[in-house]
């Protein structure tokens, strides 16, 4: 319930989403939440998500079987 609003500086945003860029560009993943502290001008990384609702949304049969084709089959082939 937090209610205060946040502020957050444009060039800290601008070195944030730098950042998400170039990790998508050398891993390519298709979908990343990438969490971070900010505390003045530093930034800390803090972990990197792969999964969306943090693992706790219901999937549907399609999604599970994309999910599957797309990365289970292709790495056992």
């Amino acid at each position: 319930n937090f209610s205060e609003e946040i502020s957050i500086d444009n060039s800290i945003k601008d070195r944030i989403e730098k950042a998400a860029k170039i990790f998508y560009q050398k891993e390519k993943f298709d979908f990343f939440r990438l969490d971070v502290y900010i505390k003045g001008e530093e930034i800390y990384f803090s972990e990197i998500t792969f999964t969306p609702g943090n693992c706790c949304e219901k999937f549907n049969t399609n999604f599970s079987k994309n999910i599957y084709n797309q990365y289970i089959s292709e790495n056992n082939s």
